[in-house]
């Protein structure tokens, strides 16, 4: 993972900017002016990616809603930022890559105006699958741009420098956009996408057109495009919708079976088309399937964790948001500074042994989480749990895009990190629907033995109980200090289980990674391909 990436981005950022990119390198005096805009411009879709985070306990107050309809404020970002990557990745290459770098810039933007504006979470929910759509587009576009302004002789420094900008940008996102929260209004962590993305549009005025000559003329397939943002569309919303309806219930398997079905066909129609956006002939690959096995874990265990976290701090431990904000930075400054630096034992050790190390480590992370009560506390308490996190996330991350790259042929290494990319992604997408699913299933259960020998009466325990998909945010018509404090009791513990619980799976889960990692994942004494060592050129750098 790119320092510079929050931390459910993918490992392969980077090496896919490099692989991709043809030597079209501009001009010297035009470099800066492509540089500012690519970090402005990756730092707005890194940034939304987690900083809503910080906002969702707030989103559910203020909505009154359930946490189903909460998750939709992140998942329809994620639902399109992760289906359309590969082949928004490819419109910059085959339109022109700056054309669509201000395309996806006025996305965007257009759709935070609509998310800082919106009266309903309906319209909060819509406008943040428009500004995926935008994401999608700048993730991409802003690297590879970046990537073919400069010869390559200076292009390992030049992703270098904007790894490191973007990821102090990450760093201070979600810092800046609790006490915007706290301090200010929710709508104002949109707002100031504006003059960001007016300035990325004004650098781009000072620079060329970049496209790949070689793909200018090669067909886009979006038909698997429309598939996979359909079935993934159809697996979420039976997902966040079970928990409420019931597994049972017509719409929900109805939604599982074509969502299942689509992603099937998917999989069937990738397989028969010459330009597929997902070449299936890459899980050939041993290393290659492994590794990407991995990645779904590892990433979804992480996406799960980033999502709950904030609920936790906020609604059971009574962190402000800023507090909130800040609490996962020691994880991103570990990741900032030692991920390059775990480059330089892989010569000694190779990457096998660090890619079960690391998931390993990671896992007893969420060990800790899972043992976390709803005692105050974070230095004793939370901090211990994100250290060893970073600690193991950090010995993963330069193995696996090592891997990833080592596993296919080199003229391939470019479409082996995108498809590397997108399933990072869509593991955090359909992470925080099952491990949704998981924590209000369990937070249900408790909730009804909880309330059973509580000291609330039996209409006041009906009441709590028909609110349980709103989790912490339930609410007694009329309560006096007594009765709210025990109730903030039985739905803390309540929550506190459920919480334990998607830890457990997050630990199963990196604990499974490491286990397939050492079954699967073979030792080779090839020499790295040409683009992993521009990749070590960068980590040298860092």
């Amino acid at each position: 993972m790119a320092t510079g990436l929050n931390p459910i981005q993918s490992p392969c950022a980077e090496a896919q900017a490099l692989a991709l990119v043809r030597d079209h390198p501009c001009a010297e005096q035009a470099r800066k002016w492509v540089m500012l805009a690519c970090v402005l411009a990756s730092s707005l879709a890194f940034i939304d990616g987690t900083i809503v985070n910080v906002a969702l306990p707030e989103l559910q107050k203020i909505f009154s809603t359930s946490v189903s309809r909460v998750q939709w404020v992140l998942e329809s970002y994620q639902l399109f930022s992760s289906a359309l990557l590969l082949v928004c990745g490819a419109i910059g290459d085959h339109y022109g890559r700056r054309r669509a770098l201000r395309a996806g810039v006025v996305i965007f933007v257009s759709a935070s105006i609509w998310c800082g504006m919106s009266p309903q979470i309906t319209h909060l929910i819509v406008a943040r699958a428009v500004q995926g759509i935008g994401a999608a587009l700048l993730i991409p576009a802003s690297l590879s741009l970046l990537a073919s302004a400069y010869p390559e002789d200076l292009r390992g420094r030049a992703i270098g420098t904007w790894s490191a900008w973007t990821g102090v940008c990450a760093a201070l996102g979600p810092v800046a956009g609790g006490w915007l929260i706290e301090h200010a209004s929710w709508r104002l962590i949109f707002f100031v996408n504006v003059p960001v993305g007016a300035a990325v549009l004004l650098c781009l005025t000072r620079v060329q057109e970049s496209r790949d000559s070689e793909t200018e003329h090669a067909q886009l397939d979006w038909l698997g495009a429309a598939l996979i943002t359909l079935s993934l569309a159809g697996l979420i919303l039976g997902l966040l919708d079970a928990p409420a309806l019931g597994w049972s219930a017509p719409r929900i398997v109805g939604c599982l079976v074509a969502g299942g079905s689509l992603l099937l066909i998917f999989l069937w129609v990738e397989s028969r088309r010459q330009n597929a956006m997902m070449p299936l002939r890459l899980f050939h690959s041993h290393n290659f399937s492994a590794v990407n096995a991995l990645t779904f874990l590892l990433y979804g265990a992480l996406g799960g964790a980033l999502f709950f976290l904030p609920f936790y701090l906020i609604q059971v431990k009574h962190f402000t948001a800023t507090e909130a904000g800040a609490a996962f930075l020691p994880f991103i400054v570990l990741m900032f500074l030692f991920s390059g630096r775990v480059g330089n034992l892989m010569p000694r050790l190779g990457a096998r042994p660090l890619l079960v190390a690391g998931p390993l480590i990671a896992g007893f992370g969420y060990v800790l989480f899972a043992l976390l009560t709803s005692q105050p506390g974070y230095v004793r308490a939370i901090l211990p749990a994100i250290l060893v996190l970073s600690i193991g996330m950090t010995l993963s991350v330069t193995p696996l895009t090592t891997t990833v790259l080592n596993s296919v042929r080199e003229q391939e290494s470019g479409v082996a990190s995108g498809v590397n990319n997108a399933v990072s992604r869509v593991a955090a997408l359909l992470a925080i629907a099952i491990l949704g699913a998981v924590l209000q299933a369990t937070f249900s259960s408790r909730l009804a033995a909880n309330l059973r020998t509580s000291k609330l009466n039996t209409a006041q325990q009906a009441e709590i109980y028909s609110q349980r998909g709103r989790l912490l945010d339930a609410r007694l018509t009329t309560a006096n200090p007594a009765t709210q404090a025990e109730t903030n009791r039985v739905l803390a513990e309540s929550f506190v289980s459920g919480f334990r619980r998607v830890m457990q799976i997050s630990a199963l889960s990196c604990f499974l990674g490491a286990v397939i990692v050492a079954i699967f994942v073979q030792r080779t004494n090839q020499p790295p391909n040409a683009a992993q060592k521009r990749l070590d050129a960068i980590h040298s750098r860092k």
